[in-house]
């Protein structure tokens, strides 16, 4: 969020960060080594390329129930 803030701020609105899930951690003195996720900018892309997930309730209630 504060990437995106920046990107704001220095008026690149029309796009979105895109970034990738990688795995980091800390060590911990009780716990030892504590995974955490992080979330690693890669580069940007234009609003107009982002897709718009489907949040419609039709869509939510769409699974399939099996018999």
């Amino acid at each position: 969020m504060q990437h995106y803030s920046r990107m704001l701020r220095h008026g690149d609105a029309d796009s979105y960060p895109t970034v990738k899930l990688a795995p980091s951690g800390y060590e911990d003195k009780r716990y030892g080594w504590v995974n955490k996720p992080v979330f690693a900018i890669m580069g940007r892309t234009p609003k107009a390329m982002a897709e718009m997930p489907d949040t419609s309730v039709a869509k939510d209630m769409d699974d399939g129930i099996p018999f």
